[in-house]
């Protein structure tokens, strides 16, 4: 699990963290407290204003990323990826883990924003409109 500077960062945006506040925390879920600047994994979600919610950032795994989209069948979602990485390998090669590859999948899938080395952006479109 990605929990560095980096994924912290491109999961703290309203787009990822409405899932957190729709879902609620559940067993398991990895957050960031931006008080305490320490990550943690959701033991009881009953207890969960214990974790300081309103504080924390939600970091969602791989396969939450991959419940996000509506294509979630492991074989055509992989080409799909596939596909999205062969057609931006300048930008996918940029991220440093499969959380924030499949993350910036996401966004640009859903939200139509891409990740700019500090921030997400609505995306312009690239050269190569296939993208």
């Amino acid at each position: 699990m990605d929990k560095t500077e980096t994924y912290i960062k491109m999961s703290d945006c309203e787009e990822i963290q409405k899932y957190k506040v729709e879902l609620g925390l559940t067993h398991g879920d990895y957050i960031y407290n931006r008080v305490s600047l320490d990550w943690g994994i959701i033991y009881d979600a009953t207890r969960s204003f214990r974790y300081g919610l309103l504080e924390c950032t939600w970091l969602p795994t791989q396969s939450q990323l991959q419940e996000m989209l509506e294509e979630n069948h492991p074989l055509p979602l992989a080409f799909e990826l596939k596909h999205w990485c062969e057609m931006n390998y300048e930008y996918a090669d940029d991220f440093t883990s499969m959380e924030q590859l499949w993350l910036a999948f996401v966004m640009k899938s859903l939200c139509l924003k891409v990740w700019d080395g500090n921030k997400w952006v609505t995306w312009q479109g690239w050269e190569n409109e296939d993208r």
